[in-house]
């Protein structure tokens, strides 16, 4: 039975490839910023701020599509959702109890962690 961090790992690798070329610089300041943000901010004023930047849905600029693409990544993996999004994400944090939101922001985090690797290997090879 595969390891958590090996399913993490994974998740994060193919996010970061799937990120198209010209959001790509953007999206790696990106990941490397939402782990400090979440154990600063916490998870609820992080997605807020996330969902914020995405902007609406339609056509964005660059940074706007790196945020999306972050937001909406973490949904789906805190949802347990491939179709979640950021607002979706934003309702469901507001129902969780105390104990559920800690593991959010728990999962949150690692997810960061291994977003930012991601994003810090596969830069490494383009470069």
């Amino acid at each position: 039975m595969p390891r958590r961090d090996q399913g993490l790992a994974v998740t994060a690798w193919t996010l970061v490839q799937s990120v198209p070329p010209g959001v790509r610089g953007e999206f790696d300041t990106r990941a490397a910023e939402l782990g400090p943000q979440l154990a600063t901010s916490g998870l609820a004023a992080t997605a807020a701020f996330l969902a914020a930047k995405a902007g609406p849905d339609g056509q964005v600029p660059t940074l706007a599509q790196a945020y999306r693409i972050l937001a909406d990544a973490l949904a789906r993996h805190l949802l347990h959702d491939p179709l979640a999004n950021r607002n979706q994400l934003m309702v469901e944090l507001g129902q969780l109890d105390a104990t559920g939101y800690r593991r959010a922001g728990a999962a949150a985090r690692e997810f960061a962690a291994w977003v930012r690797r991601a994003a810090e290997a596969i830069g490494g090879e383009q470069a």
